[in-house]
């Protein structure tokens, strides 16, 4: 994408387009601090030159610098608004910054212009992903396969664009009619997917005594009776379902038919990457929708392959770890992690997961070096004071602990919020002691789903 300025020179001195073409060896050859500095003075020289500021621009997201990239931008685009390529920088810029909302109107801008940029469709798709509007994704993703139909990540996207429409609806079902036959008949199936039969057998004969003209039911609990043997019963609910009359549509019923065609549509985009060649990619990608679905055990299968595809790939490596600590596979996940820390003490996340999961192995002295190391390098994440917090409490430490309990409760977690209550006893802090027991009693209430309990009025 690097524009080529060219100078005239009888306009420009010699040392102008000397520093130009150094500017432009220095950012080809990955010299990135010194290509944004040349290209600075190029600028203050030549300022309404959009090329030198495009340039500047690529130098600049070169050196991961993409806030003063934007600014670059921005510049470019008001002098030549449409250039796609500067749009398309800007929004990808804003993606790097974890800005998708910011990101949306210059990647619509570097669509409107060219609008099978396949770059621009996958970056709008994800921005649709990451804002909640799995809609706009699925028609961007959409297009994007039609262009490139072996497009993992294209793939990938019109999958999870499907699944958020899917999980959409059924969130709208639970809202609007959580008390309903097509409530139960989802919950019901989603218990058969568990081989928990009984349980879905007891919320569909619920579904039946307030619809028993449905006739979807009918078949729902037929199959359950045959798996389970009971052939009298599944003839019977399989005639029921022949005589049943018509049934109407309703809201509810149209919420789960709409959850259940997007479940569809989102398996077939899934079985489409199935399909591409096999790569380290195609792996990674399976496994994130897995693990999106709530698929642990296939999560991680899909890790496996991908790290056997790319035995040296510390990333992948660790991602496996990572879905294997989320799997409870510990003893596994901390021989995969300890040679990934020892090889990079600095990265705070893996010394966060590697002091968890030893935290869980009971191995409490071996896991304080890493929650340490991991508040250091990483003190805004949460679950590391949690962890620290606790291990300092299992040590005899409820004073050094106190601090970083109380950072870690803000994910209310009612073990690490008992274990504060129990560090402020341990201090002498009576009254910050029960109020840290009652918020406790409040998370466990909350997680039962029963009510808050209201102060009596005097």
């Amino acid at each position: 994408m690097l524009i080529l300025v060219t100078l005239l020179l009888f306009a420009q001195s010699e040392t102008t387009v000397q520093r130009s073409q150094r500017a432009k060896q220095a950012l080809l050859s990955g010299r990135s601090a010194e290509a944004v500095q040349l290209y600075r003075q190029l600028v203050d020289e030549i300022p309404g030159d959009p090329g030198l500021r495009l340039n500047l621009a690529l130098a600049l997201e070169s050196a991961g610098d993409y806030s003063a990239e934007i600014l670059a931008l921005q510049a470019v685009v008001k002098a030549r608004p449409n250039l796609a390529s500067a749009w398309l920088m800007m929004g990808m810029a804003h993606q790097k910054l974890s800005q998708p909302a910011e990101a949306e109107a210059p990647l619509l801008r570097a669509l409107a212009i060219e609008p099978a940029n396949r770059i621009a469709l996958l970056e709008l798709g994800d921005v649709y992903l990451s804002t909640g509007k799995p809609g706009e994704a699925v028609r961007r993703f959409k297009t994007l396969v039609q262009l490139e139909p072996k497009s993992a990540k294209g793939w990938q996207g019109l999958g999870l664009g499907y699944l958020g429409l899917s999980t959409g609806a059924l969130a709208k079902l639970a809202k609007t009619a959580p008390v309903s036959a097509a409530y139960l008949m989802h919950s019901a199936r989603l218990l058969m997917q568990e081989q928990q039969d009984a349980k879905a057998i007891v919320l569909l004969r619920q579904a039946v005594e307030m619809e028993p003209e449905r006739a979807a039911i009918h078949v729902e609990l037929a199959k359950l009776y045959t798996r389970a043997g009971q052939d009298d019963l599944a003839q019977s609910e399989s005639a029921k379902a022949g005589l049943a009359k018509a049934s109407k549509t309703s809201p509810s019923w149209d919420l789960l038919t709409l959850a259940e065609t997007n479940g569809r549509l989102a398996q077939a985009a899934f079985a489409e990457l199935e399909k591409l060649p096999e790569t380290p990619e195609v792996h990674e990608l399976l496994a994130e929708a897995a693990h999106k679905q709530g698929r642990r055990l296939d999560a991680v299968a899909e890790w496996r392959k991908a790290a056997a595809l790319a035995p040296r790939d510390a990333r992948i490596a660790a991602r496996l770890a990572e879905s294997l600590w989320a799997n409870r596979s510990y003893e596994e996940a901390a021989e995969i992690l300890k040679p990934l820390v020892a090889a990079r003490p600095q990265a705070g996340h893996w010394q966060f997961l590697l002091g968890d999961t030893l935290f869980r192995l009971q191995q409490m002295e071996e896991s304080l070096p890493h929650a340490m190391a991991a508040v250091r390098l990483q003190p805004q994440l949460i679950a590391a004071h949690a962890l620290l917090g606790r291990l300092l409490m299992q040590l005899g430490e409820p004073a050094k602990a106190i601090e970083h309990l109380e950072k870690g409760c803000s994910v209310d977690d009612t073990a690490i919020t008992y274990q504060l209550g129990q560090a402020y006893q341990a201090t002498g802090q009576a009254e910050l002691a029960e109020k840290a027991f009652a918020r406790h009693r409040e998370l466990l209430r909350k997680q039962a789903g029963e009510p808050a309990i209201t102060p009596a009025v005097k």
